[in-house]
């Protein structure tokens, strides 16, 4: 590189992210260390759909911002947001269509993606990298294989290395043309790479940084993003860039791997402020998305952002994540809306206690409801995180998140339910299923765990999933809330009427027998053909009388939800009447059959059919006609041992705990 060129990227580097002032470090942090020379490597960021198109990537920016400080002439292209504009496909974007981008991509993506793809090849050798780098999603690492294979064909001697959560997992081996892929936080495992590079060091190993990453960078030691590289225009966010308070997660939810991933660490208030104020005189913006895990992990730092918005009069708003925390009162509620929040996504996940319980989430019902009614009142958006088919859900816990979202339904103002719950290695599910009466991870993908109880399995979260969504399109046509994953096809697997007109604008919790089918074919039979009666309840004691009839088809059912979440051995159709006096008529039939996925080798294909007559009150329900036959196959025990380990989370070791043959 010439001494014009590095010039010019060390003079942006200190005009566009300069240290205003030196600031005390944070405690148990480490500052990047690098240093700032001529360097004769070039260095290229790319990122491949499919990933978010409302703001430009920040991880790049991050990274861009850096390696330009220590004198690397860098590239950035984000070839996400322009496939969203040049593919042809922009729904492919939606999330409800993330599983295009896995088990759909050759259908669906590709062709498209080859029409434009031998273009961004070519931008990316004119750019002549000697080092290439990729961002790695679970949504993006089809396009990143393909991308990386062509510039190989084509450029053989470029370096090209791998990072992001695709990369996390002890178990992830990328391509062969990959020459390195970088594990954990990567600033500085990044930089170390690069010097040796610079160096022409011979036998750098190929995987580098670790799974759980004890390095704790001090992100204040960083230099503020760079986002010139991005033409702000091609995001639907046109006026807003992305930040960060802190990273990691005060929280040790039993789902989540953030914890694990990275140690919580946050900023200094006056750092975060002097960046924000820099970005928006620089970029034009006014809008910040935080990224971090939460935005609250620090109440006392975040306050004092906020405060010190408001003191420098700066016209931004944010919005970023947050847990419920009964310690935000009314006044803080007060100073975040003064201070620029107009949205909060609050992690919820569940309206049963017991299944928050279970995730370790550490709130209650009463903070959740405090949150939204501070953030309603104060004008400030509260988004919903859920999670569908938790450990320890069933049908009344089911009937309980829908009963709190009912109740908030004017206090939520949007909502994401998510595809049900998955189950995802490095977390405390991964580390002690025992706890959780999960199967093991032999064999084990995704959606696929059940619970040892047969009562929680792709199949039960599947009908849940549909049944939830069902329940948001009846809270939309009363409230203010609204289902930011709505399913386009919805209406296709239900019909519903009401007696009147009745609407029960808040009811409260109980706790209620929803089994009310009784065909003792076993826990898995039994547990699927009631599943129904939790929707049916909560419509009844919102809306009184109705008539609803659901139906599952495979063949709508994998168009709507995608093969990884819809069980195609199964098939249904409910019909369900009620008046407002509680008498109601119920018909149902049932069928599954095995379609030769392993996790069902232990449950029972079964059939069924039934009608009953009866009457519900405000406690219980009593049978008056019951009509039903049913058969199910032979038990089968598991042709596998269920073999639980304890793991150590930094040094990943194994014992074995105990061993259980299992059978329903």
């Amino acid at each position: 590189m010439s001494t014009e060129v590095h010039d010019k990227h060390v003079f942006l580097a200190n005009t566009v992210l300069p240290q205003k002032k030196p600031f005390k470090p944070k405690k148990n942090v480490n500052p990047i260390i690098y240093n700032v020379d001529p360097r004769n490597t070039k260095l290229t960021f790319c990122i491949m759909p499919s990933w978010g198109v409302f703001f430009p990537p920040y991880n790049l920016a991050r990274l861009a911002s850096l390696t330009r400080q220590a004198g690397y002439d860098t590239t950035v292209f984000d070839f996400n947001v322009d496939g969203y504009h040049e593919m042809g496909i922009p729904e492919a974007w939606d999330s409800n269509h993330w599983f295009w981008w896995n088990n759909e991509y050759d259908e669906r993506v590709r062709p498209q993606l080859e029409s434009v793809i031998n273009n961004w090849v070519d931008k990316i050798i004119e750019s002549n990298p000697t080092v290439l780098g990729f961002s790695v999603y679970d949504t993006n690492f089809k396009c990143t294989h393909l991308i990386t294979k062509l510039i190989k064909e084509k450029a053989p001697n470029i370096t090209i290395i791998y990072g992001g959560p695709q990369c996390h997992s002890p178990e992830y081996v990328p391509p062969e043309e990959v020459s390195h892929w970088v594990m954990g936080e990567g600033e500085q495992v990044l930089i170390n790479l690069l010097e040796k590079i610079e160096r022409k060091q011979i036998g750098i190993p190929r995987r580098l940084g670790e799974t759980f990453n004890m390095s704790r960078v001090d992100i204040d030691s960083l230099p503020f993003p760079d986002y010139t590289d991005y033409d702000l225009s091609k995001y639907r966010s046109t006026f807003g860039i992305s930040a960060e308070l802190s990273r990691g997660c005060v929280a040790k939810c039993s789902f989540c791997k953030e914890t694990w991933f990275w140690k919580y660490r946050d900023r200094h208030s006056e750092r975060i402020l002097d960046e924000l104020q820099e970005q928006t005189e620089k970029y034009g913006i006014n809008f910040i998305w935080f990224i971090d895990s939460l935005t609250n992990g620090n109440l006392k730092t975040l306050r004092e952002f906020v405060d010190g918005v408001v003191e420098r009069k700066m016209n931004i708003k944010w919005m970023g994540y947050a847990r419920c925390d009964k310690r935000m009162d009314d006044d803080y509620f007060k100073a975040l809306k003064a201070g620029g929040c107009v949205n909060l996504s609050f992690g919820i996940e569940s309206g049963s206690q017991k299944v928050l319980d279970i995730m370790r989430k550490n709130i209650d019902l009463e903070d959740i409801n405090q949150n939204l009614l501070h953030s309603k009142k104060y004008g400030i958006d509260a988004h919903a995180n859920w999670i569908v088919g938790a450990q320890g859900e069933d049908i009344q816990a089911m009937a309980h998140s829908m009963n709190l979202v009912w109740n908030n339904r004017n206090r939520i103002f949007a909502i994401s339910p998510g595809m049900g719950m998955a189950d995802s290695k490095q977390t405390d599910f991964e580390f002690n299923r025992e706890r959780y009466n999960m199967s093991p991870w032999d064999r084990l993908f995704s959606g696929m765990w059940w619970s040892l109880d047969w009562e929680n399995t792709k199949l039960h979260r599947a009908i849940r999933l549909k049944l939830f969504y069902i329940w948001l399109e009846e809270c939309e046509a009363h409230g203010l809330i609204k289902n930011s994953q709505k399913r386009p096809n919805i209406k296709k697997h239900y019909t519903l009427s009401f007696e009147d007109e009745t609407l029960i604008n808040e009811v409260p919790y109980e706790d209620f027998d929803h089994n009310i089918v009784k065909l003792n074919l076993g826990t898995f039979a039994d547990t699927v053909v009631n599943e129904i009666f939790g929707l049916c309840r909560m419509l009844w004691r919102t809306r009184s009388g109705f008539e609803l009839t659901t139906f599952f088809e495979p063949e709508i059912d994998i168009e709507e939800w995608g093969q990884s979440i819809t069980d195609s051995g199964y098939s249904a159709k409910h019909w369900f009447k009620i008046d407002k006096e509680g008498n109601f008529k119920c018909t149902g039939s049932h069928l599954f059959k095995h379609n030769g996925e392993w996790w069902m080798e232990g449950s029972k294909s079964f059939d069924s059919e039934y009608y009953i007559e009866g009457k519900w009150d405000q406690d219980s329900f009593t049978i008056d006609k019951f009509e039903g036959s049913g058969t199910a196959g032979e038990n089968k025990i598991l042709p596998m041992e269920l073999t639980f380990e304890k793991r150590n989370f930094k040094r990943g070791m194994t014992k074995r705990v105990e061993t259980y043959n299992i059978w329903e």
